[in-house]
């Protein structure tokens, strides 16, 4: 039994059915079928993706999906889940991936209320399609916020403000040079940057900053943030903090219960830094590791074009990253980093794009190009030759595309390659 109908609960549910121990999988969650790619919104808010190409792929059987109402409790002593409308699941596994929720600020009206007009948040199509048209402010500075003011300009709004309490954007993943960078990336596009602001009220289509300057502001969009959906553990005497304690494997103080995804909080952290990869403005921007304690490192600073590039190598190998404005780079350093390669001796031709300076594969086909899918060239191609020729077509058949969506131009390429290669002959 696997409680959310997320990426997550959903990507889980699919490598279930596909041991050959598997027995009977069920998926509950409160998402109405079919579920989404959230991950994607801001392509759907920019008008770049049409909303049926963020649809998740079926599941395969043995999995049993029981869509759109949500489950209220866990009885852990019947084994039970019980959802909103009465019913009843027994499991004799279960596994928590109820993700996580919005953390509003205090301006967008008191916790569990319906906010104020004009407030949207992003998390699904619906939230999409409610945000007014008009000037609009991004309250934030992590992925989402910086993805969501980028879109709303490439979606023709003519007033785009992004409102950050910190001291750049990304400034918990990127360094400051870096972080400044992205913050010139977002001016140039035509977003009217506050950084370090804090915002006090807002009413009437006007937001109030600390500093009392007042900003136009139809739409209203909250990315401050979320918190684990730990409800369920926590009301079934299931020990947590602010996410759901499990171990590294993701076990829980019931042997019968595993919790995975942003609810859980495993009572040791996992070492290093997890990939991000944004589109941003269309150039790229990757961030992992750390950029302290390095062996060897170097970095590429272009201010008049608002470009960066940082690596720090340990072993020979590049173990933290921070690039933003090379799209090239961006591409090259995370296939270093997936295959574990030795980083090239020059590596400045890297970082500026030149092929010759990436390690060629024993076949290119081998490389990931869907990291969150963990999907190789190959297998797309595989797809491809078997009547998947599109991105949605490749998209239901490997699932490429469907996590963070920062592949969907390389499946496209390599689409376009492959039909090449068919002309041909």
């Amino acid at each position: 039994m696997i409680v959310g109908n997320g990426r997550t609960g959903r990507a889980y549910a699919a490598r279930l059915a596909g041991r050959d121990d598997c027995g009977p999988v069920d998926l509950l969650g409160a998402e109405p079928a079919p579920a989404l790619a959230r991950a994607l919104l801001p392509s759907v808010l920019s008008g770049e993706l049409p909303l049926h190409l963020l649809r998740l792929p079926p599941l395969p059987t043995p999995v049993t999906e029981y869509a759109g109402v949500p489950v209220t409790t866990v009885d852990r002593r019947r084994r039970v889940v019980v959802r909103a409308d009465g019913r009843e699941f027994p499991y004799d596994r279960l596994v928590l991936a109820t993700g996580s929720a919005p953390h509003l600020p205090s301006i967008a009206g008191p916790a569990g209320a319906a906010p104020p007009e004009g407030v949207a948040v992003l998390r699904s199509a619906a939230d999409a399609a409610r945000i007014p048209d008009g000037a609009a402010v991004v309250l934030g500075g992590g992925p989402l916020a910086v993805e969501a003011a980028f879109a709303l300009r490439r979606a023709g709004r003519a007033e785009v403000a992004l409102v950050h309490r910190g001291p750049w954007p990304l400034d918990r993943r990127l360094p400051e040079r870096a972080g400044r960078a992205l913050a010139a990336r977002l001016s140039a596009a035509g977003v009217e940057v506050h950084l370090e602001q804090r915002a006090e009220s807002y009413a009437r289509a006007k937001l109030t900053l600390a500093d009392g300057q007042v900003l136009h502001a139809d739409a209203l969009l909250p990315c401050t943030g979320t918190l684990p959906e730990s409800r369920l553990a926590r009301e079934a005497g299931l020990p947590v903090r602010a996410g759901v304690l499990t171990d590294l494997a993701g076990r829980t103080t019931d042997p019968a219960v595993h919790a995975i995804g942003s609810c859980a909080e495993p009572a040791r952290p996992r070492p290093g830094g997890s990939l991000l990869r944004l589109r941003a403005d269309g150039s790229g921007l990757l961030s992992f590791g750390s950029l302290s304690d390095a062996e060897e490192s170097v970095v590429l600073t272009d201010p008049a074009r608002h470009r960066y590039a940082e690596l720090a190598l340990r072993a020979g190998r590049v173990a933290g990253a921070a690039i933003i404005g090379l799209p090239h780079a961006v591409a090259a350093v995370t296939g270093l980093h997936d295959s574990g390669a030795p980083a090239p001796r020059d590596l400045l031709p890297l970082l500026l794009g030149s092929p010759a300076a990436v390690p060629s594969a024993a076949d290119p086909l081998d490389a990931v190009l869907c990291h969150c899918n963990d999907v190789t060239g190959r297998k797309l191609a595989a797809a491809w030759r078997q009547g998947a020729r599109d991105l949605p077509a490749l998209a239901r058949a490997t699932r490429a595309t469907t996590g963070c969506g920062g592949c969907a131009d390389e499946v496209r390429a390599l689409c376009a390659v492959l039909m090449t290669e068919r002309s041909a002959t």
